[in-house]
C-alpha cells in the first residue's frame, strides 16, 4: 500500500510544482476593471439645458481582456479528478466503483475551480 502512495505524492508534488512556476513567470497583469463611459441620454441635451437630463453610465467591454480560464478549468478538472479518483482507487480495498467516482468527480470539481483561477490570470493574446 505504501508503494502506491509514493507515486500519488509524486504525482500532486510536480503538478504543484508545475503551477507554481507557470504563475510566476506570468506577465504583469492589466488591471480587470473595465473603464467607465458617461454619456448623455440625448445627444441634444446638456447640462447647462434646463430640462432635467439623464446621465447614462456603462461599462467599455472592450476594455475587459480576455483570458484563458475555460482552458485552466477544464485541464485542472482532468487532472485534478483523474489524481483523485486514481489515490481513492489505490487506497481501496473491495468495490472501489463509487468510491472512486466519487473521488473524481469531487477531485474534478476542485481541480476546475482551481485551473479557472489560475487560467484566468493568463492573459489571451487577441490580435489578428
Amino acid at each position: 500500500m505504501v508503494s502506491q502512495i509514493r507515486p500519488a505524492v509524486a504525482t500532486l508534488l510536480l503538478l504543484g510544482s508545475a503551477v507554481s512556476s507557470a504563475v510566476a513567470q506570468r506577465p504583469e497583469a492589466k488591471p480587470p476593471v473595465a473603464p467607465l463611459i458617461a454619456t448623455w441620454a440625448s445627444p441634444t441635451q446638456s447640462m447647462s439645458s434646463s430640462t432635467p437630463s439623464t446621465l447614462v453610465v456603462r461599462a467599455d467591454t472592450a476594455a475587459v481582456r480576455a483570458t484563458h480560464w475555460v482552458k485552466g478549468g477544464v485541464i485542472g478538472g482532468i487532472l485534478l479528478g483523474g489524481a483523485f479518483g486514481w489515490f481513492v482507487h489505490g487506497m481501496c480495498e473491495s468495490r472501489c466503483g463509487t468510491a472512486t467516482l466519487s473521488a473524481a468527480a469531487i477531485g474534478g470539481f476542485a481541480g476546475f475551480i482551481i485551473g479557472a483561477l489560475v487560467g484566468g490570470a493568463v492573459p489571451r493574446d487577441t490580435t489578428p
